[in-house]
């Protein structure tokens, strides 16, 4: 058990993070109980007296199967949940949701452990995030084996905390017989905090779309609550066109959030063993995640099966890929020994050698941002104090005479945007592109284009007429990959001459 604690708007959060051995586990053999769940309890209550009114997170194995038993003491109403309405809407007074927070569970199966979980979030009025929160709506498993699939890994807090969870799901990834949960808490921060601005400049929000999830996000944006939102945005263009744009990003960004569209997985774990040599097609044929997506989506018995007896025969294949290929190695490098080409047999070792150990670009953030900075934004020398009127002469005997201008054939290049320019231009943004700043895809626009079609043009009309830009339609999202020394300097001096060209 790992216990943190930190502090945010005068509370003191204490998270914990749990493994609680199974239930007839040896470990119980030296203890007073064989209910792991009453030696947590104890750890809580320690907790509780150390810190007044501390809020609680707690993550982990907890081998306890809960089904769908409620983690609430119910009241007069059967779907009365105590203060979860402020979990659901960050509202107090909104009891709208209710209903919506009742735990769903793939795994309809309890144990002892399972039993005493449940009386202590009773007790202690913690909540579980599994099965209630974004793309975790059904309850996903999260343990798979040959005897079958379970959800005894938790996420758990208290209602304090749950309206800080922007994200939760249980992830495909199947690295082992657990499947990892992700779970994002913003968290309020009070106070001061250095280097505040560069933080937030590095914090990058990413959505993934899914096209099962389009009806979802047509049903978010036209609830009341939304709709309110758009036009409260509506009133904000005609005074201020750059907060106006932040709250419509913001807004769609929360859109994107609750249809569970955020995405939270770093595949550095998986790279790390697809990157190996050993690692080939016959591997990359065998690691299909098929068979684990089509049990997630059926419960299928024989699938789980069949996925379980896969992955053994997986994971037996890249452990003989793997000897085999130290093997081979061993007798390559004793061949070129034998030779004495010490040039070959350095080049062998090095290509060994962990990458670990490969020296990295010393080439710190804020000097590209520095350099790049400098680079887009150079110093003006000898400004011309004329400039400005030499181009306001520029223009007017350019409206007098340019033919293009003053046909009246090409009027319309002067008129207000129209919907149906729009939604032409909508429908030819590309699938599977590259994310800007704000993380917002544009399927996710070609989508939501008939609601937010008002927005838009208006928004774009009061730009055109006004020529202020809003500064998120300024930003460019630079990011560099860091390589050996010699290949940095390559890119820097490549970057350089072209933008110099």
């Amino acid at each position: 058990m790992v216990i943190l604690k930190f502090c945010s708007e005068n509370k003191t959060i204490i998270m914990v993070f749990i493994y609680i051995p199974p239930e007839n586990s040896i470990f119980y053999s030296n203890q007073n109980t064989t209910n792991g769940i009453d030696i947590l309890e104890e750890a809580l209550f320690e907790v509780e007296s150390l810190y007044d009114n501390c809020e609680i997170l707690m993550a982990g194995d907890f081998n306890s199967r809960t089904s769908e038993l409620n983690d609430f003491v119910t009241e007069d109403k059967p779907n009365y949940i105590p203060g979860l309405q402020y979990i659901i809407n960050n509202d107090h007074d909104s009891k709208s949701y209710i209903t919506q927070c009742k735990r769903s569970n793939k795994d309809k199966i309890t144990n002892n452990f399972g039993r005493s979980l449940i009386q202590l979030c009773c007790a202690k009025d913690l909540y579980i995030l599994n099965g209630r929160k974004h793309n975790d709506r059904d309850g996903e498993f999260t343990y798979m084996c040959a005897n079958g699939a379970s959800v005894i890994d938790y996420i758990i807090s208290s209602y304090n905390i749950f309206r800080w969870i922007s994200h939760f799901s249980v992830l495909s990834v199947d690295l082992s017989k657990h499947l990892p949960i992700s779970c994002c808490l913003d968290i309020p921060v009070s106070g001061h905090v250095e280097n505040g601005e560069e933080y937030c400049n590095e914090k990058q929000i990413r959505f993934k779309w899914n096209s099962n999830k389009a009806q979802l996000c047509k049903d978010l944006i036209v609830n009341p609550t939304s709709l309110a939102g758009l036009n409260d945005i509506l009133e904000l263009i005609d005074s201020n066109t750059n907060d106006a744009a932040k709250a419509l990003i913001s807004h769609l960004q929360n859109i994107c959030t609750e249809a569970g569209l955020l995405s939270c997985h770093n595949k550095s774990s998986e790279r790390a063993i697809n990157n190996q040599e050993w690692f080939d097609s016959e591997c990359v044929s065998m690691k299909r995640k098929k068979l684990l997506n089509d049990f997630r989506a059926t419960s299928n018995a024989d699938i789980l099966q069949e996925y379980v007896k896969t992955k053994q025969n997986f994971n037996k294949l890249c452990e003989t890929k793997q000897k085999q290929h130290k093997e081979n190695k061993k007798t390559e490098l004793c061949n070129i020994a034998k030779t004495g080409d010490s040039c070959k047999f350095w080049k062998l070792i090095k290509s060994v050698i962990s990458k670990s150990n490969i020296p990295r670009s010393n080439i710190s953030s804020e000097e590209w941002k520095t350099y790049f900075s400098d680079l887009l934004n150079p110093e003006i020398i000898d400004k011309d104090v004329n400039f400005s009127e030499f181009v306001d002469n520029f223009v007017q005997a350019h409206n007098t005479e340019c033919d293009l201008c003053t046909d009246e054939k090409f009027s319309y290049l002067d008129s207000d945007i129209t919907s149906e320019e729009i939604l032409s231009e909508l429908k030819k943004l590309k699938n599977n592109k590259s994310l800007g700043e704000d993380g917002l895809s544009g399927e996710f626009y070609k989508c939501l284009s008939s609601t937010l079609l008002p927005v838009l043009l208006k928004l774009f009309n009061k730009i055109f007429h006004t020529g202020d830009f809003p500064e998120c339609c300024l930003l460019l999202l630079l990011l560099h990959c860091s390589k050996k020394a010699i290949e940095m300097i390559v890119v820097t001096i490549v970057v350089y001459h072209f933008y110099v060209l």
